[in-house]
């Protein structure tokens, strides 16, 4: 059941990035703007005197969208014992898809920055993961 679990939220991310590809650029840049506006509001209302740009935010969700689903790969490399070099090769496709997507979307460009940005979450994640689990057995 556990299993199965996994999969489906797996799944689940997976599509809800690449519908994320699909809203046109317009919309798109409207939602990065409020998540920008919100990010910098509490940096504001904590006291740090920094603005993040939206050029960051977009590279940011890139990275943290990727940076989850390395964990849920890492959660089915655990229970699948797919070997670890299949997992990373799976995440790459689903970014390099991800861009592809892109270009269909109005608006919207495919970028391989973007991909090697996705990827790095990916690669990222499964170094934490790494990490914490050799704490976990010291």
């Amino acid at each position: 059941m556990k299993r199965k679990l996994i999969y489906l939220v797996t799944i689940l991310w997976i599509a809800f990035i690449w519908c994320n590809s699909f809203i046109n650029g317009p919309t798109s840049s409207d939602i990065s703007g409020g998540v920008l506006d919100f990010i910098n509001f509490v940096l504001s209302f904590i006291g740090i005197k920094y603005e993040f740009s939206g050029f960051i935010i977009r590279k940011l969700a890139h990275f943290t969208e990727y940076f989850v689903l390395g964990l849920l790969l890492c959660f089915d490399l655990k229970n699948m014992k797919i070997k670890l070099y299949n997992s990373l090769f799976i995440g790459l496709v689903i970014a390099l898809i991800d861009e592809r997507i892109q270009l269909f979307s109005v608006g919207r460009a495919s970028s391989v920055i973007d991909v090697w940005i996705d990827f790095s979450g990916v690669i990222i994640s499964f170094l934490v993961i790494k990490i914490l689990h050799k704490i976990k057995k010291e």
